[in-house]
């Protein structure tokens, strides 16, 4: 995988097996910033955003939901 920040795409050092100390090439990938916040604050939701791609969806749905609604909040209170 290439390394580019150029476009505002920073990567992580991420252990796969989340032990820090294993730094066998096997154990070691580069994940978006993002992603690799999302596997440590919230594993579960990492692994529905990696897995089924029909979780994924209805996940990404969700969200979606959830900033529509709070985007027409915002749009209510102004």
């Amino acid at each position: 995988m290439e390394l580019d920040s150029s476009r505002g795409l920073d990567y992580d050092h991420d252990h796969i097996d989340g032990d820090k100390r294993n730094n066998d090439v096997s154990n070691c990938q580069a994940l978006w910033v993002v992603a690799h916040t999302l596997k440590t604050r919230d594993p579960g939701k990492y692994q529905v955003l990696v897995g089924d791609v029909e979780e994924r969806v209805k996940y990404l749905k969700f969200l979606l939901g959830t900033l529509q609604n709070a985007l027409s909040l915002l749009s209510q209170a102004s």
